[in-house]
């Protein structure tokens, strides 16, 4: 195994995981007010401004925690150095499943308390 394919799998880690970690961090301490460049642009957040509102407060933990999850990962190439899976193809795979599991539990959250409209649900649990 090459040292460079250690380097673009902890490069590409780190980067991804300090991107979502400052997304985090911005949407939890400086959150957007309006549907702006930086703000969440998925379909059940453009609902109503409730639904954006509580898109950008719920997905500000579980980005951060995947930010730290990516950084943590960038590390491991440190300790198993013999293994020869560490490589660019692994490192993309990773971020894009981050990306699908992230849409899909901000989604999940979303459709469960608002309903296609906007409004929010009575939810009795």
């Amino acid at each position: 195994m090459e040292f460079t394919a250690l380097n673009e799998f902890s490069f590409l880690t780190f980067l991804a995981g300090g991107i979502f970690l400052i997304t985090g961090l911005i949407y939890k301490f400086n959150p957007p007010i309006t549907m702006t460049w930086y703000a969440i642009q998925l379909k059940t957040a453009r609902r109503s401004r409730e639904t954006f509102r509580e898109t950008v407060r719920f997905a500000a933990k579980p980005i951060a925690f995947a930010g730290l999850i990516l950084l943590i990962v960038g590390f491991s190439p440190i300790f198993f150095f013999n293994l020869n899976f560490f490589n660019i193809v692994l490192a993309n795979i990773l971020i894009l499943i981050t990306c699908i599991l992230l849409i899909s539990l901000i989604n999940r959250h979303i459709n469960r308390i608002f309903d296609e409209k906007g409004n929010r649900r009575d939810i009795i649990t």
